[in-house]
C-alpha cells in the first residue's frame, strides 16, 4: 500500500497523521508533540529502526504510547518494544482492529462524516422517497464494485488507460452521491494510475471502503 493511499485512509478513519521519513524524525516528532499516542512503523525505516526505535520513542514522551512494527517478512522473536506486529501488504481491517482494541481509536466504526456528505445525502432525501434512495445508493455501491473488478481486469493488463477510467467513473459517480471516502480513493487510483507493486491490495482495501459505506448506509435504510 503506498504511503499516500496510507495516510488517506487512516485520515477518514479519523486519525492524525503524522508521516516520518526515518527514525529519527519519528522520534523528533513524537518530542515535539507529546499527543502522539500510536505508531505504525516499517521495521526497514531509513535510519533508526527496530527496539531500538520503539526504545527512542518512548523515552521521547511521558505518555502512553502504542507501537505497532509492520514488514513483509514476519520476525522470527518476539520484537522487544513492540506492541503489535503486522504484515505486509498492510491490511486496514487488522490494523484497526488492533488500533480499537488499543483504546486509542474509540468506535468500532469509522467516522460517518469521513464516508458520507450528510449535505448531498439531506438533500437526496428530501428529493426522493426512502426506497428510491435506496436504490441509488446501492447502485452506486454496486457499480463501483463492478468497476474496481474491471480496474483489477485493467491491471493484470496493464492497462493504465482503462484502470483509469474506471477509476474516474467511480469518483463522479461516488462524488455524485456524497460518498467522500470512494470518491477520494478513486482521484488517488486516476491519478496514479496503475504505478506501483501493490496495486492488488490497494484495490482491496477499495473494496473494504465500499463495504463500510454499505454497512453505514444499512442501519439507516
Amino acid at each position: 500500500m503506498s504511503l499516500e493511499l496510507l495516510d488517506v485512509l487512516l485520515t477518514q478513519e479519523g486519525f492524525t497523521v503524522t508521516g516520518c521519513g526515518s527514525g529519527e524524525d519519528a522520534v523528533a516528532a513524537i518530542t515535539k508533540n507529546q499527543e502522539i499516542g500510536l505508531v505504525l512503523t516499517d521495521l526497514q525505516i531509513p535510519g533508526l529502526r527496530g527496539p531500538a526505535l520503539a526504545t527512542a520513542m518512548r523515552k521521547a514522551t511521558t505518555n502512553p504510547l502504542r507501537i505497532f512494527a509492520m514488514s513483509a517478512t514476519a520476525p522470527e522473536h518476539r520484537l522487544p518494544g513492540f506492541d503489535a506486529f503486522l504484515l505486509k501488504p498492510l491490511s486496514m481491517e487488522r490494523f484497526l482492529s488492533l488500533a480499537h482494541g488499543s483504546g486509542l481509536h474509540h468506535g468500532a466504526a469509522p467516522q460517518e462524516a469521513h464516508l458520507l456528505d450528510e449535505t448531498i445525502y439531506r438533500r437526496m432525501t428530501v428529493a426522493m422517497p426512502a426506497a428510491q434512495l435506496k436504490a441509488t445508493y446501492t447502485f452506486a455501491m454496486d457499480d463501483a464494485l463492478t468497476r474496481i473488478t474491471a480496474m483489477r481486469r485493467a491491471f493484470h493488463e496493464n492497462d493504465n488507460s482503462s484502470f483509469r477510467r474506471q477509476a474516474h467513473a467511480i469518483k463522479g459517480g461516488c462524488a455524485m452521491v456524497g460518498a467522500v471516502e470512494l470518491a477520494s480513493l478513486a482521484s488517488i487510483f486516476e491519478r496514479n494510475g496503475i504505478s506501483g507493486k501493490q496495486v492488488g491490495t490497494e484495490l482491496d482495501e477499495f473494496e473494504l471502503a465500499v463495504d463500510r459505506l454499505r454497512r453505514m448506509l444499512e442501519s439507516r435504510f
